[in-house]
């Protein structure tokens, strides 16, 4: 079967070659740089930290990317602050809100960071592949989703 046609695009100056919307993009090729590009073309303004992850601020909310290529996934997550004082305790009383309510999401409390924060993920299964529409689709739903996450903060423990 053949592909989809590409199309050039000029990114920030830069000539690239894109895929249409629809062309679908195997889970091999759903790599970070591959990301990146998509997310360019979207107009998301992509950056890649030290870690490797994509870093995204859409609508003055943060939200992260990465591959797990063992797990053929796409993580979508972001991470939420606290106010000095919170407790261990309350932020899994706000997960356990936002795990009843937000169905789209998963909520924790990450034992392991150093600082008290909430930590929200969307895995998306890529084994079949997704479109770059798709893509910017779930980002864009995803941080629309996690907006709603204040109104669910009842003890506005969030920073």
């Amino acid at each position: 079967m053949p592909r989809a046609a590409r199309v050039i695009g000029t990114v920030i100056g830069k000539v690239i070659e894109m895929t249409t919307t629809q062309e679908v993009l195997t889970r091999e090729e759903l790599a970070i740089p591959r990301l990146q590009e998509v997310y360019k073309a979207a107009f998301m303004n992509p950056e890649i930290g030290a870690d490797g992850d994509i870093k995204l601020e859409l609508e003055n909310i943060k939200v992260f990317v990465k591959i797990e290529a063992e797990k053929k996934i796409m993580r979508l997550y972001a991470l939420f602050g606290t106010k000095p004082g919170t407790t261990r305790q309350q932020v899994l009383e706000l997960a356990n809100r936002i795990n009843d309510g937000l169905v789209m999401l998963r909520a924790c409390y990450p034992a392991a960071f150093p600082s008290v924060a909430l930590w929200l993920d969307h895995d998306l299964d890529i084994e079949a592949g997704m479109t770059a529409e798709d893509i910017v689709s779930e980002t864009r739903r995803f941080r629309t989703v996690i907006a709603a996450v204040p109104g669910v903060d009842t003890e506005s423990i969030l920073s």
